[in-house]
């Protein structure tokens, strides 16, 4: 079967109350259409179409990137809102005359997985008479969802919440906007659909009564509610980011890692955890985080775009920025932050630093306090610290600066200039000290505090 997945993305998504287009809020990092696209992908369909409003430049943009790196998808504009049957009806026009069947998903339900939409073209695949297919979910408190009307497994009718008799407003087998169709019977069955008469809109749920009366199938199966709900406002964004939250951290779990407190827990849709990695309590994984196996995370550190090998520990309250990169065995302590940098495998980095733009060396120490001064208001410049060297507590290492190897560097110092190894370096103003003058010190402040409040005469 040669299959096309129309994704429904032309809405204007006023609920959501932003001047961000709602199909591109992010849910663990990934725009929402990025979800209904990966679904979408899974099945290896011949063409994905997009449906999407006139002047949708953001939109245009995510979707051109996609492309550019390797989705198979078209855009489609829907001049005028004038319903979903309308939207289909302009997705048709950009798909290929080989094309046997049509899916039809909406691009605000980012929880939705291949392995739903594969059952689904499984089941259109092996129905004998051409026809449709399509998803029902079965609703405790259904609101305005469409209501199906059916006879055995067929369905007779979708009928709208705001038409719908209070009897078919009991029904709770409700319409989740995923349907298949083949391809010439959709097209004919969009022709004769006629516009509502009070929106003018041609919806494409009057398709199913159309193809009843045409004598020909109009299945349903159900699927889980928590996949096809779609996010029209920021609580149902909030409810569909937790859906895909647990069901990331239960993967995680089940592959071989340990959460502590997994609601506490942040992940991105491309998180990787290797086995027998521990997670504490509050900690974000944002996008492009992997980590490898038997590493500690610990409470309140927060990770993006970076990479995490085996028996590494961090944190607590550790930042791991984009471009960083934990060598097997090394260390990143409380409040320490990471930017762009290179530990190497048994190096440490345990308190209150800043390391940027920076290769360290194999086993090397950094000490609390330390800073590598990579920036000058202009410019990035690299840091670079060789094997076994040990920085001592609150350095300032002013980039571009080699450490050598085996060297030290003593604690307080200012770095200017490269270090070779074996080096010891030392950059600081001598010590001076003046016998009594403490006492002195006292007696003169005392007096001045005591001629600030009037307790003594000039």
């Amino acid at each position: 079967m040669t299959l096309a997945v129309v994704i429904l993305a032309a809405g204007k998504g006023t609920r959501m109350k932003s001047s961000l287009p709602k199909i591109l809020h992010p849910i663990g990092g990934l725009p929402m259409i990025g979800h209904v696209l990966s679904a979408a992908t899974a099945l290896n369909p011949s063409e994905i179409v997009v449906v999407i409003p006139p002047e949708a430049l953001e939109i245009e943009a995510y979707l051109q990137d996609m492309a550019s790196n390797g989705v198979n998808l078209k855009l489609a504009i829907q001049t005028q809102a004038k319903g979903t049957g309308d939207a289909v009806k302009v997705s048709l026009d950009h798909i290929g005359e080989n094309i046997e069947s049509v899916l039809i998903l909406c691009g605000d339900t980012p929880a939705l997985t291949g392995k739903t939409l594969s059952k689904l073209c499984e089941f259109h695949k092996n129905i004998s008479q051409p026809g449709l297919a399509l998803y029902a979910m079965d609703l405790q408190n259904p609101a305005s969802y469409g209501r199906l009307v059916v006879c055995g497994q067929e369905v007779t009718a979708i009928v709208e919440a705001a038409v719908a008799t209070p009897e078919e407003l009991t029904i709770t087998l409700c319409n989740t906007g995923v349907l298949i169709a083949n391809m010439p019977l959709l097209k004919g069955l969009l022709n004769a659909v006629k516009p509502n008469p009070q929106s003018g809109e041609v919806y494409l749920t009057d398709v199913v009564e159309l193809v009843h009366q045409r004598g020909a199938p109009a299945h349903f199966i159900l699927g889980a509610e928590e996949e096809f709900v779609g996010v029209n406002d920021r609580t149902q964004l909030a409810w569909a980011e937790g859906v895909l939250q647990t069901r990331w951290r239960k993967a995680l779990m089940l592959s071989g890692v340990t959460l502590l407190a997994p609601e506490s827990v942040y992940l991105s849709f491309d998180t990787v955890i290797g086995q027998d990695t521990v997670i504490y309590p509050n900690v974000f994984l944002g996008a492009g985080v992997k980590v490898g196996q038997n590493a500690l995370i610990r409470s309140f550190s927060f990770l993006q775009q970076c990479v995490v090998e085996d028996n590494v520990k961090i944190g607590p309250c550790a930042h791991l920025r984009p471009g960083a990169t934990l060598k097997s065995g090394s260390r990143v302590g409380n409040f320490v932050e990471i930017k762009n940098s290179v530990l190497a495998c048994g190096s440490h980095v345990d308190h209150l630093s800043y390391i940027g733009d920076a290769t360290v060396g194999v086993n090397a120490a950094i000490g609390a306090g330390t800073i590598t001064c990579n920036y000058n208001g202009f410019e990035k410049f690299p840091t670079t610290i060789g094997e076994g060297a040990f920085v001592g507590s609150h350095s300032t290492l002013v980039a571009p600066v080699t450490i050598g190897a085996q060297s030290i560097v003593a604690a307080g110092s200012v770095i200017t200039r490269d270090v070779p190894e074996d080096a010891l370096a030392f950059a600081r103003s001598s010590q001076m000290v003046r016998e009594g003058y403490a006492a002195t010190f006292r007696r003169r402040a005392s007096k001045r505090r005591q001629k600030k409040l009037g307790l003594v005469k000039e």
